[in-house]
């Protein structure tokens, strides 16, 4: 059993399962992130009454509006401190792009590796490193966010130190990677099961090219959770402090939670959609702003609803969903939803080329985003963490900025 040494925290009791978050008063910011009350957070702050970001930045386009990747961008986010994005795209590809884009010219690190579409992509705690998975290719990778080749390749359920030991491939396809307790772990979605696995990363100091060159990063399976669903779809978990908690999409419509410190899942929502969720957020905020401990029970599910999508908003220590959000268009698509750090709005992909942002108390739709271009699908979403800018990115394989009146 999944059993980690969390040092001192506190603990509250949310529906059975237990979030942990590191002692000394609100959540600590692990790994190279420092905490709120350094001097550093000190300085710089989120703003939290600022307006929402609706207004389209043309001044971050790439000259003639060109486009990052050669086909659909999947998925897209902003690194801890807000300096990059990493986006994910269907060219087999995930790119890391230093911002300002325009200032840079398109400039980053392409991560090259997957045989198939990249479909899932996440920061670590410390913006250090990027996880990234392929369906297609049934595995998932981890890269330093500065170079081109993987550091770490998953593609077996555990990997064997004997020589001559058989080992037994994913047979399903890898559809999440998520770091977990401040980058210690990775957890993947296989299946119907969560992997969760404990790594090693190769010595980056070592002198002798030779032996640096050769060594391989290493990773151990620590648990894995059988769910009751024939897969699952998508799978998020707290990052910026020590949480034992998982919360799964399933293909059956269903939404569990898992205790991963005493291995039990202990809630479910049946039907929690008409269809399939595809998409899971958390309101996870950034560490450049600070909430009280409930604002952090709270999450969003996506799905291609049969009227036309919807995102749904929940808290864990309710039985039902407690706030509704429709009006984009999301038939067929998984397209991305995100909570900016003040947890104010909302916001959403959509199939009628727009993003779409809401007023996460009341509900209502507060703008349609589009930059008046003919465009395609919006499949991602993300807040910056520092600045209220939305990043956007669609099929046509590029990303878009929208920000407050008082742009950055």
């Amino acid at each position: 059993m999944f059993k980690p040494r969390v040092g001192s925290a506190t603990a509250t009791k949310t529906g059975g399962a237990t979030i942990r978050r590191a002692g000394g008063g609100g959540v600590a910011a692990g790994g190279g992130g420092g905490a709120l009350g350094g001097a550093a957070g000190a300085k710089l702050q989120y703003p939290a009454s600022s307006g929402s970001p609706a207004y389209f930045q043309a001044k971050h386009l790439l000259p003639n509006n060109a486009p990052i990747h050669s086909a659909a961008i999947l998925r897209c986010e902003y690194s801890p401190d807000g300096s990059r994005l990493v986006t994910a795209s269907v060219d087999k590809t995930a790119r890391v792009l230093r911002l300002p884009l325009a200032k840079h010219g398109g400039d980053g690190t392409d991560l090259i590796g997957h045989t198939g579409a990249v479909g899932a992509v996440s920061w670590s705690h410390d913006g250090s490193l990027v996880l990234t998975c392929s369906s297609a290719d049934r595995s998932a990778r981890l890269w330093h966010s500065g170079k081109a080749d993987p550091m770490l390749t998953f593609k077996h359920v555990e990997r064997s130190a004997k020589v001559g030991a058989t080992l037994t491939p994913f047979i399903h396809e890898v559809r999440a990677a998520r770091f977990l307790h401040l980058d210690r772990f990775a957890l993947l979605a296989a299946g119907s099961r969560l992997h969760l696995y404990r790594y090693w990363l190769p010595d980056e100091t070592e002198k002798n090219d030779i032996k640096r060159l050769a060594a391989e990063g290493k990773y151990k399976l620590a648990a894995t959770f059988q769910s009751g669903v024939q897969a699952v779809n998508d799978v998020v978990c707290a990052n910026g402090f020590v949480s034992h908690v998982a919360i799964t999409a399933g293909s059956n419509r269903s939404i569990e939670v898992l205790d991963m410190g005493c291995g039990r899942w202990v809630r479910r929502w049946e039907d929690a959609h008409s269809r399939p969720v595809h998409t899971l957020a958390l309101a996870s905020g950034s560490k450049y702003c600070s909430h009280t401990a409930e604002a952090y029970e709270l999450f969003a599910s996506s799905a291609a609803d049969s009227d036309g999508g919807c995102v749904k908003l929940w808290d864990l220590r309710a039985s039902r969903c407690v706030r509704r959000f429709s009006g984009h268009a999301n038939r067929q698509h998984a397209v991305g939803v995100a909570f900016s750090p003040c947890m104010r709005f909302l916001a959403t992909g959509s199939e009628d080329k727009s993003a779409y942002l809401y007023d996460t108390r009341m509900g209502t739709i507060l703008h349609r985003l589009r930059d008046g271009s003919p465009g395609d699908v919006v499949s991602d979403v993300s807040f910056h963490p520092l600045h209220p800018q939305l990043a956007t990115c669609s099929f046509d394989g590029r990303v878009r900025f929208f920000s407050d009146k008082n742009a950055f």
